[in-house]
């Protein structure tokens, strides 16, 4: 449950994209609806806390067929598994170049929930949080097994990007 103070995820400002890449090329996506809120007291990091919820239905790509089938049960399973979560455990200060912060949180995807930790730009303001962060995975960690055809076959990792503000009102 969202904590008094915490501030709601901005929509309209925010962006979850993805890159999936194959032999012959990639195709970048993105997940059109999304929801959650953060909250940090003043600078405190132990208190930080974030909630993501993604309507697993909304993904975009650069093809609509490739649309459908992400849908499906060779990927996301949208029917079974209409949300992707995630939770912030841990927020702490620095990480790899560019970074401010270190983020740690439980990433469910197809009911799959695992610990991911990536570094994260984070501006915290009186009244908005903003968190843009650029990392990979590995899909096969959650369930996604895929392979793609034997000539163009998927590669492992998927690159995701995050642009998220969260602010009052």
């Amino acid at each position: 449950a969202k904590p008094d103070g915490g501030l709601d995820i901005a929509t309209a400002d925010s962006k979850v994209e993805f890159t999936g890449s194959k032999v012959t090329g990639k195709h970048d996506g993105k997940f059109e609806k999304f929801s959650g809120w953060a909250y940090i007291d003043g600078d405190k990091l132990d208190t930080a806390r974030l909630y993501l919820e993604i309507e697993v239905a909304s993904v975009k790509t650069d093809s609509s067929m490739l649309d459908e089938h992400l849908k499906k049960d060779d990927f996301f399973d949208v029917p079974k598994h209409p949300t992707a979560t995630f939770q912030l455990t841990e927020l702490k200060k620095g990480g790899a170049e560019g970074a401010t912060h270190t983020v740690t949180g439980n990433l469910k995807i197809r009911g799959v929930e695992k610990s991911v930790t990536f570094p994260a730009k984070i501006t915290i303001g009186k009244d908005s949080i903003k968190t843009t962060a650029d990392f990979k995975i590995n899909r096969k960690d959650w369930g996604i097994n895929y392979a793609g055809k034997a000539n163009d076959l998927i590669r492992d990792d998927v690159g995701i990007r995050l642009d998220i503000h969260a602010k009052k009102g």
